[in-house]
């Protein structure tokens, strides 16, 4: 949270800030790995190795990333005009 008590000509005072922006960062991840090896090795004669082996492997990814960011920002006068429905930047206790 960013909290604004210096924006001119909107009334913010250290002791009456406006929350200026709010954001939420998620970022679970998951991750699983299994892995299994068998080797064997056999001398069958002094010239002569038999070999057997095997190998599994498992391996999963879940990745995902949210990220929300509400921002109000510090300009007091509207873009579009009053005259034509525009809204100045006001704040109370309750909301801004």
């Amino acid at each position: 949270m960013t909290w604004n008590a210096t924006a001119a000509n909107t009334g913010t005072s250290p002791s009456r800030p406006f929350l200026q922006q709010h954001s939420l960062n998620d970022a679970p991840k998951w991750y699983n790995r299994e892995s299994t090896s068998l080797k064997a090795d056999w001398r069958i004669t002094p010239n002569s190795v038999l070999s057997i082996g095997g190998q599994a492997t498992y391996y999963i990814d879940k990745n995902g990333s949210l990220t929300r960011t509400a921002t109000t920002g510090t300009n007091p006068a509207p873009t579009v005009s009053v005259a034509q429905g525009g809204v100045p930047l006001s704040y109370s206790e309750s909301q801004t």
